[in-house]
């Protein structure tokens, strides 16, 4: 890349996987301080982009292959397979009926204090 041995076709994935890890800290500490629909909405969005950029990752090393010094193919489909599989569980575990009604109860609580 650049003038480097990775694929220029790597470029999109890496810079996603900067942004989004630069984001977990963020989110984790949203999940642990706050609770409503709009935190619901944004932590299912940063699962699904993630979900995107880990596809986006498949279709890099079946476009444009790492080379085989930098990692096999074997470890980089395996190791994006797994992390691909892994966001999928967590997107499907935040659409649960039951994680859904866990992050509602806090605008149930704001709703309930405003009412008189």
């Amino acid at each position: 890349m650049f003038g480097g041995p990775a694929p220029d076709a790597w470029f999109a994935p890496w810079l996603s996987d900067a942004i989004l890890g630069f984001l977990v800290p963020v989110m984790v500490f949203l999940f642990w301080t706050r609770r409503g629909v709009r935190l619901w909405g944004v932590l299912v969005a940063y699962n699904a982009l993630g979900v995107f950029d880990y596809a986006h990752g498949l279709g890099a090393q079946s476009i444009a292959p790492m080379p085989v010094e930098m990692a096999s193919p074997l470890t980089v489909y395996l190791g994006i397979g797994l992390f691909l599989a892994s966001q999928l569980v967590a997107l499907g575990l935040l659409l649960r009926t039951d994680a859904i009604r866990h992050f509602l109860q806090g605008e149930a609580l704001a709703i309930r204090s405003v009412r008189p």
